[in-house]
């Protein structure tokens, strides 16, 4: 059985507020062409660690794949990880169609029918952010694969496909996001095994926000000499600054009765599926049609992008089975989730 840890919920929590604000201020001062290079700013310093922390997180929860030893073990947490993850990649692709059909005109992709199958196997979904659910299971099924090398050898090929990718063009996206979170993911199956042994014991409050402060200082200075220089291999150091410091954040607060991002944390994946369709349409009322200033479009869109959704499964989507399986990957029973709680 998996051990619960708060701080991890936290993280979740933050990088999914992270999300949302990234697609919030893209939706609106991006955009509209805004010359605010403070919110440009802003968007760059969230980008340049916020998927990569989610890949790290669920590579910490992903550490089942070092005890996977038999063909049928390895064959039945694929199947798992299929249904998790595919399943709401392909259905809720195929219900965003009619959304962009109808916005036709305020997408900056539209609908291709003649390429829509090979777009979902590139990763090319008409929800274009649904990218990381096809980018997880790429990773569940490399590293399910690379188990048989042992622990050493995972970290060299993930370091290695990681870096690979800074420096070389795959041509294709999906392959190119995969092999660049290799590494991060591959990290956060490390950091599993070294909290268990030894987080608890050396991390107290004190330390962590001590390197909470430390990380945060360093993630802005290599974000202003990544902008200046333009060096984008720099990115490979701010996600790994952003990391520990949303997770020592995290560890300092988990004490702390934050229940929001508890919150939101539980309901991270419900957020990052369905938030989307709430802020394509909020740009397009307030921003498109009522031209409301971008700081209330940026607002609406935060606060409809983290609410709605939460509101939208608690009480519908998460009480419906066929709608947990379709759009939330879950084929659990009502009785073991109860339990599990």
């Amino acid at each position: 059985m998996k051990k619960y840890y708060t701080w991890i919920n936290i993280a979740r929590g933050i990088g999914m507020i992270l999300v949302v604000i990234g697609h919030a201020a893209d939706d609106t001062w991006i955009r509209s062409a805004s010359n605010n290079e403070l919110a440009k700013y802003a968007i760059d310093f969230i980008y340049s660690f916020h998927m990569p922390l989610f890949f790290f997180i669920s590579g910490f929860c992903s550490t089942k794949i070092l005890k996977l030893t038999k063909m049928s073990d390895r064959g039945n947490y694929l199947l798992s990880r299929f249904k998790r993850l595919m399943i709401p990649y392909l259905f809720v692709g195929i219900l965003y169609i009619p959304l962009k059909l109808l916005f036709s005109g305020e997408v900056t992709a539209k609908v291709d029918w003649g390429t829509l199958f090979l777009g979902f196997l590139n990763g090319n979904n008409p929800n274009g952010q649904l990218w990381t659910l096809y980018a997880l299971f790429l990773l569940a099924v490399l590293f399910t694969l690379l188990n048989v090398l042992g622990k050493r050898g995972m970290i060299v090929i993930a370091l290695a496909l990681t870096i690979v990718s800074v420096f070389y063009d795959f041509k294709t996206s999906i392959i190119q996001r995969s092999t660049y979170q290799c590494f991060f993911y591959m990290a956060g199956i490390l950091f599993n095994e070294f909290w268990i042994k030894h987080g608890e014991k050396i991390f107290n409050r004190k330390k962590s926000i001590v390197i909470t402060i430390g990380m945060f200082a360093l993630l802005f200075g290599l974000n202003i000499v990544k902008n200046v220089s333009g060096y984008d291999p720099i990115k490979f150091f701010t996600a790994v600054a952003g990391i520990l410091c949303v997770c020592f954040l995290a560890v300092a607060v988990q004490d702390r009765k934050c229940r929001i991002l508890n919150l939101i944390g539980k309901y991270s994946m419900d957020i990052y599926i369905i938030a989307n369709v709430f802020q394509v349409l909020s740009r397009s009322v307030f921003l498109n049609r009522l031209h409301l200033p971008l700081i209330v479009c940026f607002l609406i869109s935060l606060i409809l992008g983290l609410v709605m959704p939460v509101v939208l499964s608690k009480f519908i989507i998460r009480k419906v089975r066929i709608l947990r399986m379709l759009i939330l990957g879950d084929f659990s029973k009502m009785e073991d989730k109860h339990n599990a709680e």
